[in-house]
């Protein structure tokens, strides 16, 4: 639904690639409600419209269909595949399954024991992965990737004795930079998001991400302190998403926020509330 995943799958099919494979969860369920109470679009013409190979799985729990529907997107070399999986959320938990409220609330003790009794798993332990789920990543995934990244690192070594500027830029972008904003935040909030992301730009050179949130928050503990004055952040509505995307920041904007009183600040942004009003 969100317009960002659009503008991508228009590119995509612009670009016709074949290697790129989606699956649409179609639930009909969001947040506030059923996907009707805003959404009647059919996803699968929407995307053939972009370019795409669509592909429908009338049941999501059908592992056979699904089976059939990857092979069909390996067999298509030309564009990207949508594949349209009809499932219910919740699946198997009696009074949660196709309600609003599985979309982001935990089940609850009771419900996830009739869920577990729908499925033939045992009640306990609480969080029970069956042990033929673990072997089938091991011996699938958890090998390829060990593989995988294995042969990568080892290429980045020789990379890094070759270039070892460019090398630190790369990894600046990666781990060490997220470990570091971490570390520099301390804690954890939605106030707390915009904050590491400001972290991460100073660290990294620029960011973009994604809170699930209402933004009316956000925005306030923005204006407040008048960043919306200054080239560093984009705040974009669209749905349910707030995206954020933030540059990186010279110094004297370092010295700006370092130095502002926060109670100007404050004054500031209700001064311009009331000439707003007015």
């Amino acid at each position: 639904m969100e317009g960002i995943g659009g503008e991508a799958a228009s590119v995509a099919g612009h670009l016709k690639l074949p290697n790129l494979c989606w699956l649409y969860d179609d639930n009909k369920i969001t947040i506030e409600g059923e996907t009707s109470l805003a959404f009647s679009e059919d996803m699968a013409t929407r995307f053939a419209g972009y370019g795409w190979h669509v592909v429908r799985v009338d049941d999501a729990n059908d592992l056979g269909a699904l089976r059939e529907a990857l092979q069909a997107f390996h067999a298509t070399t030309d564009r990207p595949t949508l594949i349209v999986c009809r499932s219910h959320i919740a699946w198997g938990a009696p009074n949660a399954q196709d309600t609003a409220g599985a979309h982001g609330a935990p089940l609850g003790e009771k419900e996830v024991k009739l869920a577990k009794k729908f499925y033939g798993w045992p009640e306990e332990p609480t969080f029970y992965v069956p042990q033929e789920v673990v072997a089938h990543f091991q011996e699938g995934l958890g090998a390829r990737g060990k593989e995988l990244s294995g042969a990568w690192y080892a290429r980045f070594a020789e990379y890094k004795k070759a270039h070892p500027e460019l090398a630190d830029q790369i990894h600046r972008r990666g781990l060490r930079a997220l470990a570091w904003a971490e570390k520099q935040m301390g804690r954890y909030s939605f106030i707390a998001f915009f904050l590491f992301a400001y972290l991460i730009a100073k660290a990294v050179g620029w960011a973009l991400g994604a809170a699930f949130a209402r933004s009316f928050a956000f925005q306030e503990w923005f204006f407040a302190y008048e960043w919306v004055t200054i080239p560093l952040v984009l705040v974009l509505q669209i749905g349910v998403l707030v995206y954020l995307m933030a540059r990186r920041i010279p110094t004297w904007i370092d010295n700006h926020y370092k130095h502002e009183n926060r109670a100007d600040n404050m004054g500031s942004l209700r001064r311009r509330k009331a000439e707003s009003s007015a």
